[in-house]
């Protein structure tokens, strides 16, 4: 099944069901990888609104606000992420790209708590 195909069902539960964030996470999801960043970001951004908690939205949230350049809202996220989901390499790798991109260069390091 290709990912319009995916796209197009999901799409039809998420009409039968409009309130499931991960419904609103797997639509942005496939839109982010047909490179429709835009819309990606509002289903993406509306899966955030029910369910910001959830890790694999969190973590999807904060990658698209990255593809919008939109870098400092990224890092809380991607710091959040790692305070309730720590010891993730990747999401170490991003707060650190991130932070040294932003040019806060104390914080691009662990500190000696393991935290950021």
């Amino acid at each position: 099944m290709n990912n319009i195909d995916h796209l197009n069902i999901v799409l039809k539960k998420l009409i039968k069901e409009p309130n499931n964030a991960q419904y609103y996470n797997d639509v942005g999801v496939l839109l982010y990888q047909l490179k429709d960043f835009e819309n990606a970001y509002q289903y993406l951004n509306k899966a955030y609104e029910h369910s910001p908690c959830n890790a694999n939205i969190l973590y999807h949230y904060a990658l698209i606000l990255e593809t919008q350049n939109k870098l400092e809202n990224a890092l809380l996220l991607y710091k959040e992420y790692y305070k309730r989901y720590s010891n993730e390499t990747f999401v170490i790798e991003k707060i650190q790209e991130l932070s040294y991109r932003l040019g806060i260069y104390d914080t691009a390091q662990l500190n000696k708590k393991g935290a950021f």
